[in-house]
């Protein structure tokens, strides 16, 4: 099995993201993990803030196998696929991680993620500008 740079480093941000959220005051981040609650597509998000792990979101989704990261300027950088340099996936053990029932949402620094029956969306609050990833793709808006 070959392993790519793309898939170390999702891998890293979420287990650092565990490890933050656990200790924040050690590590000067702020992070909010937890899964949506579709069983079938697997997507599982992170939102981030802070020096040591940066302030996005991340989201991962299994199948079709892609990520959505969004950055606090409202960019965002979508990847699909397994094969190649278009790497997105890692296998973070999102098990442990909270669901985010629908219609609930999360907020952390400048960024709320909200769990809609057609997938997660999350957002920049003061722009609005963000990403919806579920089964058809993410969409940029």
């Amino acid at each position: 099995m070959t392993v790519s740079l793309a898939m170390v480093g999702v891998a890293a941000v979420l287990s650092g993201v565990l490890l933050a959220s656990g200790s924040a005051a050690t590590h000067r981040a702020h992070a909010r993990s937890f899964n949506w609650p579709g069983r079938h597509n697997g997507i599982s998000c992170s939102i981030t803030q802070g020096k040591s792990l940066g302030t996005s979101v991340l989201c991962i989704m299994f199948h079709p196998p892609q990520t959505a990261t969004l950055y606090g300027d409202g960019h965002v950088v979508a990847c699909y696929g397994t094969r190649g340099d278009a790497a997105c996936l890692s296998n973070p053990d999102a098990g442990f991680l909270p669901t985010l029932a629908y219609g609930r949402s999360v907020a952390l620094g400048p960024f709320r993620c909200t769990s809609l029956r057609k997938g997660m969306r999350c957002v920049v609050v003061r722009s609005g500008h963000g990403f919806l990833i579920n089964r058809s793709g993410i969409s940029h808006f």
